[in-house]
């Protein structure tokens, strides 16, 4: 039984070092970073069941489009010291959203910087001509199909 758990945790730490090693090696030129606007808003969703999410909010315009996943749910918003920090849900398993976050903003003219990854959490700070900032996604346990996001951005 130790060596299956033994096994299980190997698994987990591989594929956590591949997010990191793939959040570490996106190296896209910056291109010009644009900003959201209330019509590029995230289609309104409902975060799974089993993610236990608050109330929805929208979009806070200083949050490009860009920055979040399809579906994503927005739960918490607040400035603080020039930065704004969202929370939520994005309902997708913890590589997917790995995936979308080393893919999608560099595709869109982010280059994500100095990252880390672990068995249920991995972050990367990005960067674009406009904003900077840090995204960070978290595995919720017994909720395999969701991953908690924390995002900030600063102009």
């Amino acid at each position: 039984m130790a060596r299956i758990a033994q096994g299980l945790f190997l698994s987990r730490r591989s594929i956590a070092v591949a997010a990191c090693t793939a959040v570490a090696a996106v190296a896209v030129g910056v291109a010009a970073g644009q900003r959201g606007r209330a019509s590029d808003a995230v289609p309104a969703s409902r975060a799974p069941v089993c993610a236990h999410a608050s109330k929805p909010i929208g979009r806070p315009s200083e949050i490009p489009a860009a920055l979040l996943p399809a579906r994503t749910v927005l739960t918490g918003a607040r400035r603080q010291h020039g930065l704004m920090f969202v929370s939520g849900v994005v309902p997708l398993t913890f590589q997917e959203a790995v995936r979308f976050y080393v893919t999608a903003p560099p595709a869109a003219g982010y280059v994500n910087g100095l990252g880390d990854a672990e068995m249920d959490e991995a972050e990367s700070f990005f960067s674009g001509s406009a904003l900077h900032g840090k995204w960070k996604v978290n595995g919720i346990p017994s909720c395999p199909n969701a991953v908690v996001l924390t995002l900030y951005v600063k102009e």
